[in-house]
């Protein structure tokens, strides 16, 4: 499964990303979880099974909805991605995809 997170620079997403992976590889999930800069979206939406967006481009729920219908799509709350905490952000993601939604 591929988990996507993107923000406006990619910069602290790398950091929540790196930090998702430990916390899923102590799980025994093999999850791909990597971080982008929002300009990326275009080209790596559609190779995500899910699409993470952080706070500062939430604005961008909606569309990315409509725009990825095979990728489920969550926007992190800003005490969640302000955590930096790899536990709380994976526990969050792994959440809503067992949610189905």
């Amino acid at each position: 499964m591929k988990i996507s997170l993107f923000c406006n620079a990619g910069m602290s997403t790398s950091l929540v990303a790196a930090k998702m992976k430990k916390y899923y590889e102590a799980q025994g999930k093999d999850y791909d979880v990597e971080a982008y800069d929002f300009s990326q979206l275009l080209d790596e939406g559609d190779e995500s099974d899910v699409i993470v967006l952080a706070p500062q481009v939430g604005w961008a729920y909606d569309d990315t909805v409509k725009d990825y219908p095979n990728a489920k799509v969550m926007a992190l709350t800003l005490d969640q991605f302000g955590s930096m905490n790899g536990e709380v952000v994976g526990k969050a993601v792994q959440q809503f995809i067992d949610s189905g939604k």
